[in-house]
């Protein structure tokens, strides 16, 4: 499963779900977060995820996702290229790619995560 297709799909009964973000206001950004072929999870709640924020009228959506992600910036740690990859509703789907950067690997964060290969992660149904 790629990561785009983990990030697009998942359960339709939490409120922070894609089919619950995707119609309700105000206008959202989830932000995937790679490093040396993998992805950030956070945990929060007992679950883990991606990084989201709400994006405010006038603001810039790449800054939202930026700042969104501030939690796993390391110290001295050059901003990740981001590219939006996809729209969908109310939701715009960033990337944040932080190629090969040794400094993030072991990072202090205010909330756990994990870098995970895709490969490692559960299969969500759809």
């Amino acid at each position: 499963m790629s990561p785009i297709h983990m990030m697009v799909t998942g359960s339709h009964d939490r409120r922070s779900s894609l089919l619950n973000l995707l119609w309700h206001q105000p206008p959202s950004v989830l932000v995937m977060p790679l490093w040396k072929g993998q992805v950030a999870v956070q945990e929060r709640d007992g679950a883990s995820g991606l990084w989201g924020a709400h994006v405010c009228p006038g603001a810039n959506s790449m800054e939202v996702a930026l700042q969104a992600i501030c939690t796993i910036l390391v110290d001295s740690t050059e901003p990740p290229d981001m590219t939006c990859v996809a729209r969908s509703g109310n939701v715009e789907f960033w990337r944040a790619d932080f190629g090969n950067d040794t400094r993030m690997e072991g990072g202090a964060s205010v909330i756990p995560y994990q870098w995970r290969r895709p490969e490692e992660m559960a299969e969500r149904s759809e």
